[in-house]
């Protein structure tokens, strides 16, 4: 499904939306009243000025021959603006993904049972009351997801936070997706694992960090625990 994000009044940009919705928040909010409407891309003039109508035949017919990330506008006499795009496709979520963060969520939910300790080898067994630590639970969950080891030792039991920033690739926090990871160290010295569980502005992580076991934690609160550290955001796979 093709999906918009559009302004707001005030100035905020929206969650995804449907050509419909868009095309209906056009209607009732910006191509109201008489006069001409400028329809641009990135500022550049789309043809002369248009009518109500023409500008919303317009919209359609634009974004039909366009390709997602040009960010469009209409103005009217008066300046008024509605600035919109089109969201890149959605790619298609590798399967192991999400059975890797449904185990992460599992762990949340079992927190009560599941304790720290950085012993190794890892316990790839996951049997509860079961004992791990964040890049230990990171690296079993893996396992159970049928991903390439995270920590680089092929499951051997090895595997720590300094071996999955040196295995793993960074991604972009705009390409970031599902079952990719937040790992925080200073230079190669990692100090801590998190698996995003959700993506957004604010991206949700389960992070097994003490005894109380694996919790829910927004990425930007988690990243104030870690303020004398760097953030690396890694690929899975």
């Amino acid at each position: 499904m093709r999906q918009f994000v559009y302004r707001k009044p005030n100035g905020e940009r929206t969650d995804p939306v449907t050509l419909a919705e868009l095309t209906e928040a056009a209607e009732r909010r910006v191509v109201r009243g008489e006069g001409k409407f400028q329809l641009t891309q990135d500022r550049l003039p789309l043809g002369p000025e248009r009518t109500r109508a023409e500008v919303l035949k317009a919209i359609d017919r634009q974004l039909s021959l366009g390709v997602p990330g040009p960010i469009y506008r209409v103005m009217n006499e008066d300046g008024a603006e509605f600035t919109f795009r089109e969201l890149p496709p959605v790619p298609k979520l590798d399967p192991r993904r999400r059975d890797f963060v449904d185990l992460a969520e599992w762990g949340v939910r079992n927190r009560a049972s599941i304790h720290y300790s950085q012993a190794r080898p890892i316990d790839f067994s996951m049997n509860l009351p079961w004992t791990a630590d964040c890049s230990g639970s990171t690296i079993a969950y893996a396992k159970r997801a049928k991903l390439p080891d995270p920590g680089g030792y092929n499951y051997s039991g090895a595997g720590n936070t300094d071996s999955i920033l040196r295995t793993l690739k960074h991604v972009e926090r705009r390409e970031l997706q599902v079952g990719d990871l937040a790992l925080w160290a200073i230079g190669a010295d990692g100090k801590h694992v998190a698996i995003i569980t959700e993506v957004g502005p604010d991206p949700l992580c389960a992070s097994h960090g003490s005894d109380a076991g694996p919790i829910a934690i927004r990425l930007s609160d988690e990243d104030r625990w870690h303020s004398s550290e760097t953030l690396h955001l890694l690929k899975v796979v």
